[in-house]
């Protein structure tokens, strides 16, 4: 698997994901659990950037 391929694969993942869990994020009414889920995707956010 070439670079440029693994690098874009891991970038449509973390997209992906990271629109799941912004759904979730405004979905949820209960603000614990948004606030966990915020957190989760903050926590996404920066290994998908260690990633790229």
């Amino acid at each position: 698997m070439s670079n440029g391929v693994k690098e874009t694969a891991l970038r449509r993942l973390a997209i992906t994901t990271g629109i799941i869990d912004i759904f979730r994020f405004f979905g949820d009414r209960n603000e614990k659990r948004s606030l966990h889920t915020k957190k989760l995707l903050e926590e996404k956010l920066v290994n998908s950037d260690r990633y790229l």
